[in-house]
């Protein structure tokens, strides 16, 4: 995925995989309640992920707390 590109480091390239896998359904079905089709709801997602990796990385990494990671990325999609 083109996303993982913008990751430097492996070790932060796969805190990033890990993070795409395990929140990516919860972010799709919260963009999609939303969202009109399911590809509007894809890509708000992709546009969330695509900004972490980006831009944001060194922000996620400082959260430690699960439910604020998981809560940081449903707000972000939802704004999305």
């Amino acid at each position: 995925m083109i996303l993982f590109s913008f990751v430097d480091d492996e070790d932060t390239r796969e805190y990033f995989e890990e993070l795409y896998l395990k929140h990516r359904l919860s972010m799709f079905k919260l963009a999609r309640s939303i969202l009109p089709s399911d590809m509007d709801a894809e890509d708000a997602v992709h546009d969330v992920f695509y900004k972490i990796a980006s831009k944001y990385i060194s922000k996620i990494l400082t959260i430690t707390s699960e439910d604020d990671i998981r809560s940081y990325l449903l707000k972000a999609v939802r704004n999305t």
